[in-house]
């Protein structure tokens, strides 16, 4: 998991969840907005939501979590 303010604009926040590499494809999931949209209560469920992304995606690629998330 990984968070991010201010790295493009100074009001723009992001939260990724990155999947190991999966043969030649690299996959990460991301959610980017308003930093002011970004507490911790709404950092939590993102976070809970992108586990539950990268698991569904995991599972179309036949891939467990544990191999897919990093």
């Amino acid at each position: 998991m990984a968070t991010r303010t201010g790295a493009v604009e100074a009001d723009i926040s992001a939260i990724s969840l990155a999947m190991s590499e999966t043969g030649a494809l690299g996959v990460a999931v991301s959610v980017v907005g308003p930093s002011h949209r970004f507490t911790v209560r709404t950092m939590n469920q993102i976070e809970r939501e992108l586990h539950s992304v990268v698991d569904a995606i995991a599972q179309d690629l036949g891939l467990s979590h544990e191999e897919a998330a990093s």
